[in-house]
C-alpha cells in the first residue's frame, strides 16, 4: 500500500511529526521508515492507522506526545516493531508476540501450507508443531483444519504462554495443546503422530551477531541458536520422529539458507521417503517435507488415522 505524502504542517502536528520520525527511523537504518512511523503513530494515539494518515493536522497532546516518542525511541534503537505493537500477522491473522519469542516471518507461511497441502483435510489429525514459540504455526493449522489436534512444545515456558494466549484469542485452544519440553520429549504419551512440523533454530552460533539488530540485540538466543552448523536440533528431531511418528507420517522443517541438501541427505540415510525440498518467495530453499517408513503402493502419504477418536489429546 503506498503511503501518502503529508503536509507536515506545525510542530506538535500528526503530520510534523511523522515527516520528523520517518527521517529519524531512516537515519537508523529501518527498513520502510514512513510505514512504520505510520504504525507507531496510530499504537501511540490509540487510533486506526487510517486515521493517522486522513487527520495530518491533528495536534497531540502533552501524554500522546510523550507516549509517542517513548514508541519512537524504542524502534529507533532497533527493537522489533512487533515488540512495540505487541501483535504481528501471520497467514491473515493477528498474533500476541512478546520478547519470549521470535516474531514470526514470512517464510514460516510457507512451512505451513506445505504441512496443509500434504496433509488430509476433515480426518480427526494429530499434528505435533515442536518449537512453537508464539504459536503462529499450531494455531494456524488448527484453524485452517477444524478437525486436526495440534500438540505444540517449546523448551521455553515464556513462550509457551504466549502460544497458549494465542490459541485462546483464535478460539483454537480446545484442539491445541501446549507442552514445555524439549522437542517430542513432551508428547510421549501421545505417540504415533501423524505429522510433525517444526520451526526449529537454524542459525549457526557464529553468525547471530552478524545478523541485523532487531534478532540479534533484541530476539531470543535460544529460538535463534541451532549449534555450529544451525543443524543441531533439526538433526535431533530428525532421528526421534522415527519413534514418535507413525508409518507413512510427514515430516515438514524449516531450514535457513544453504541447509536444504544436509536435511534431505540425512533423510535419505534415515529411510524418510517423497522427500520434497519447497522454496520460499525469495526462490531460498526454505522448507523440507518427507515420510516416515511405509507409504501407500500409490506413492502417496499414508491418511489413516484411526488413534486419533481412541485417544484424542486433552
Amino acid at each position: 500500500m503506498m503511503v501518502p505524502v503529508l503536509n507536515a504542517g506545525k510542530a506538535g502536528t500528526v503530520g510534523f511529526e511523522l515527516q520528523k520520525a520517518a527521517r529519524e527511523l531512516g537515519e537508523a537504518g529501518v527498513d520502510e521508515p514512513r510505514r512504520e512511523a505510520g504504525i507507531l503513530m496510530a499504537v501511540a494515539l490509540g487510533v486506526d492507522r487510517a486515521v493517522v494518515w486522513t487527520h495530518p493536522e491533528r495536534e497531540l497532546n502533552a501524554a500522546e506526545y510523550h507516549r509517542w516518542r517513548r514508541l519512537l525511541a524504542r524502534r529507533v534503537s532497533r527493537e522489533p516493531l512487533a515488540y512495540i505493537t505487541g501483535e504481528k500477522e501471520f497467514f491473515g491473522r493477528r498474533f500476541i508476540v512478546t520478547p519470549a519469542v521470535l516474531v514470526p516471518r514470512p517464510e514460516t507461511e510457507v512451512l505451513v501450507q506445505a504441512v496443509l497441502d500434504r496433509l488430509p483435510a476433515g480426518l480427526p489429525l494429530r499434528v505435533a508443531d515442536v518449537g512453537t514459540g508464539a504459536g503462529v504455526v499450531a494455531v494456524t493449522v488448527a484453524c485452517e483444519r477444524p478437525s486436526y489436534y495440534v500438540l505444540a512444545t517449546d523448551i521455553s515456558s515464556s513462550a509457551c504462554d504466549v502460544a497458549h494466549e494465542n490459541a485462546h484469542r483464535h478460539r483454537v485452544d480446545d484442539r491445541v495443546y501446549v507442552f514445555t519440553g524439549s522437542l517430542l520429549d513432551p508428547l510421549a504419551h501421545f505417540w504415533p503422530l501423524d505429522a510433525v512440523v517444526a520451526n526449529l533454530p537454524y542459525v549457526p552460533s557464529t553468525q547471530i551477531s552478524t545478523l541485523p539488530p532487531e534478532v540479534s540485540r533484541f530476539e531470543p538466543r535460544e529460538a535463534l541458536d541451532g549449534g555450529p552448523a544451525g543443524l543441531s536440533l533439526i538433526e535431533r528431531l530428525s532421528h526421534d520422529a522415527l519413534s514418535a511418528v507413525r508409518p507413512g507420517g510427514l515430516v515438514a522443517c524449516e531450514v535457513g539458507q544453504g541447509q536444504a541438501e544436509a536435511v534431505v541427505s540425512l533423510w535419505g540415510t534415515l529411510g524418510y521417503s517423497h522427500i520434497e525440498v519447497i522454496p520460499d518467495l525469495a526462490g531460498i530453499p526454505r522448507v523440507v517435507v518427507g515420510c516416515l517408513g511405509d507409504t501407500r503402493a500409490d506413492g502417496g502419504q499414508a491418511t489413516g488415522a484411526s488413534h486419533a477418536d481412541e485417544d484424542r489429546a486433552g
